[in-house]
């Protein structure tokens, strides 16, 4: 199917194509001891095992970390044994690999897991993110997604391109304008909430969202641009629902592709608040 966006893959294309990803990565992946460990009958030793190895990777290659990984689990093979070790014992076997503080931090966070947790990793992206130290969001995702198999949602955001207007072959966030005096009116509120009203009716029909309406809209902030003569205030509302994979009008995009995308200074202002 093709649309103004380009090529959209039906649900059965999706299907084959992660199909022969999976099959692919089934012949060719790279032997690696984390990804061995991943397998592990015992799920909390799983999650510990790839805990580790999502710490020592970070901002360091993976050649440089195979051989520490490999005697950190031959001397610490469970988050039990890494709580009884000492700070001296961790940073030693660090010595090395750099930006110690994630040793600390590790070690700080087999502590908590095993007296405040009784030895269970916690198995929610949102808990390991918010009670174990050093572990951020994306380590939280890590841990959660491979060894609970957690689905781990991806934030997408709907864009739309028009051939004419203002801002006319730029991809923006779906939006209405109000022309504005200088002076508010009695009825500034009203055609707020119909400009509001608008632009839901026009994502509805767009992407076959859920049911929502106004209430569902969350205010984030404002952003004022200037467009040579025009002074533009954008009031920038979030809502967030399910997709279709195949929008009548615009796309789908993650942060990255949005950023990449033909779009103007005002929409860029405007993702800041937004990504």
């Amino acid at each position: 199917m093709h649309d103004l966006c380009g090529h959209t893959f039906s649900p059965e294309e999706v299907a084959s194509i992660q199909k022969a990803l999976l099959s692919w990565y089934d012949a060719n992946k790279r032997d690696l001891p984390w990804r061995r460990m991943a397998t592990h009958a015992d799920v909390n030793v799983r999650a510990y095992a790839i805990w580790i190895s999502e710490i020592m990777l970070q901002q360091t290659q993976v050649k440089s970390v195979i051989p520490y990984y490999e005697r950190w689990m031959e001397k610490w093979p469970t988050v039990l044994s890494l709580s009884k070790a000492s700070l001296e014992e961790v940073n030693s076997l660090w010595s090395g690999l750099g930006y110690y503080s994630r040793a600390r931090l590790v070690h700080e966070g087999a502590t908590k897991v095993v007296y405040e947790y009784d030895g269970t990793i916690p198995s929610n992206s949102e808990q390991l993110k918010s009670n174990i130290p050093g572990v951020g969001r994306y380590t939280a995702g890590a841990i959660a997604s491979i060894a609970f198999n957690e689905s781990f949602l991806r934030r997408q955001y709907f864009s739309c391109s028009f051939p004419s207007g203002l801002l006319g072959g730029l991809w923006e966030f779906p939006g209405h304008t109000i022309a504005t005096s200088t002076k508010p009116t009695d009825n500034s509120t009203e055609i707020q909430e119909q400009a509001q009203l608008s632009v839901l009716n026009r994502i509805k029909s767009a992407v076959k969202c859920i049911q929502f309406d106004v209430s569902d809209l969350q205010s984030i902030g404002q952003v004022v641009h200037l467009f040579s003569h025009i002074r533009m205030t954008y009031d920038i509302y979030t809502l967030s629902c399910g997709f279709s994979t195949a929008p009548n009008i615009g796309r789908w995009v993650s942060a990255n592709e949005f950023a990449e995308s033909a779009v103007s200074t005002a929409a860029r202002k405007v993702s800041g608040l937004l990504m």
